[in-house]
């Protein structure tokens, strides 16, 4: 792909990259050329990096593909190049719908900028090429904490991209009260009726094998379809999967840390399913047909190797990325053969074997208390507290019990963030957890 345009309007928004602002540029891929097209940075905490994503917006006469938005990943993560390419291709293989993806070649006023990952928008034309209805809601967790456990959240950490009426608006609001107010019990029939929900399954099931962590408090959309009237659960930006730093990510992570920012929610969708026995049953078929099937070196090494050789020529030319010398990107292809070896097992040991995952209820004065961690093996329960919600104060109060709840006394006044982690001999779950605080008068 060949870029043109104004070096010093390029560099301006390259140096002002936290803005949304678009400069204009002419654009030649295949053969064809348009000219009427915008450019601007794109991105979350990306931007920061010395090579920034970008996105293409095209004319509403003159569309690219039959689509007029296209978003140029970077990839910086990611030094395989191949993660979320392969991660898409897998939920795509697996009838989720997600969006395509393609590597491509970028020359910037007809010197080479670099290797990127071209990633189809998620938006109208997404909708229509996979035949939703015209009316269908589509809205994106875009900020951090998006994680569906407050309706009134919706407006600051949601971004409604389709059918912005007050009614559809609404509408998800009470579908996230509804959710949130269900019992464990409830859930499966409430999903059933509800959801698409093989493909949420399948969803869940590819994000735990994908070590996707990055999802659930933002990057992922939810989609009220207006034909069938089901919820859909779609991924987005997957460009931290397949890596080994993920390789033993506890299989029901649903926020992207423990201890570590625990003000933050857990996300109700997948906790649900965790707890659930009849979800989580549907879900342990679902990862070992996975296993079998697709998520396996068998299928996955032809892929991965014609990757290799397709971009081999152009990854040391790319002088703006995060590698340094060849043998960086083998090694990180290697490990990412590795990760899909390893990481089914991994994930099948701890819902065996590991503390199954729990509730944490809503304090009561000053008693905390949480549901049964079912094990083979005896329980040890941990709370621990800290008044920075980051858990990053000196003072983090602990306490081990093997009972379900702990009454806190002789706490120093003030309002106290909290989790709870049950440990056996093979590992430890912490529980799920809306927004856990506990007030000490």
């Amino acid at each position: 792909m060949y870029i043109s345009c104004d070096e010093d309007a390029f560099n301006s928004i390259h140096q002002n990259f936290k803005e949304n602002t678009y400069i204009p540029v002419k654009i030649e891929y295949m053969g064809v050329k348009w000219s009427d097209v915008k450019l601007r940075i794109r991105g979350d905490s990306s931007r920061k990096l010395p090579k920034k994503s970008l996105k293409l917006k095209f004319s509403k006469d003159s569309l690219f593909n039959n689509v007029r938005k296209i978003n140029l990943n970077a990839e910086w993560y990611d030094k395989s190049y191949m993660s979320q390419y392969i991660s898409s291709y897998l939920m795509r293989k697996n009838g989720v719908p997600c969006f395509n993806s393609s590597h491509t070649a970028l020359y910037l006023n007809d010197v080479f900028y670099g290797v990127f990952l071209m990633v189809e928008n998620v938006d109208e034309s997404f909708l229509s090429a996979r035949n939703f209805g015209n009316n269908t809601t589509l809205i994106k967790a875009t900020k951090d904490g998006a994680c569906f456990n407050d309706s009134s959240e919706v407006e600051t950490l949601w971004e409604v991209k389709t059918n912005k009426s007050i009614q559809s608006i609404n509408r998800f609001k009470d579908f996230i009260t509804e959710v949130n107010n269900l019992s464990v019990h409830e859930a499966y029939d409430y999903y059933k009726q509800n959801f698409k929900y093989d493909e949420l399954i399948t969803t869940v099931a590819l994000n735990i094998l994908l070590g996707n962590k990055s999802t659930y408090y933002h990057n992922y959309y939810l989609l009220n379809d207006s034909l069938s009237a089901k919820w859909f659960m779609l991924p987005w930006d997957m460009d931290k999967t397949l890596m080994s730093p993920m390789l033993n990510l506890h299989y029901c992570r649903s926020t992207w840390s423990e201890g570590s920012n625990s003000n933050l929610p857990d996300n109700t969708i997948p906790e649900l399913i965790f707890l659930n026995d009849r979800m989580k049953s549907d879900l342990v078929t679902k990862l070992n047909e996975l296993k079998s099937s697709t998520f396996n070196r068998m299928h996955l090494d032809p892929i991965i190797d014609s990757l290799h050789q397709l971009l081999d020529p152009a990854i040391l030319l790319d002088l703006n990325d995060n590698i340094t010398e060849a043998p960086e990107w083998s090694k990180a292809v290697t490990e990412l053969k590795e990760f899909i070896t390893k990481r089914a097992p991994i994930v099948l040991h701890q819902i065996e074997s590991y503390p199954s995952s729990f509730e944490v209820f809503p304090a009561q004065g000053k008693t905390l208390s949480w549901s049964v961690s079912n094990s083979e093996t005896s329980v040890m329960y941990t709370l621990k507290m800290c008044t920075d919600f980051n858990f990053k104060s000196e003072r983090v109060y602990s306490y081990s019990t093997q009972e379900n709840s702990y009454t806190a006394k002789e706490l120093p006044k003030g309002v106290y963030y909290y989790f709870v982690s049950a440990k056996n001999e093979a590992g430890s779950t912490t529980g799920f957890r809306i927004k856990s605080t506990l007030r000490i008068e």
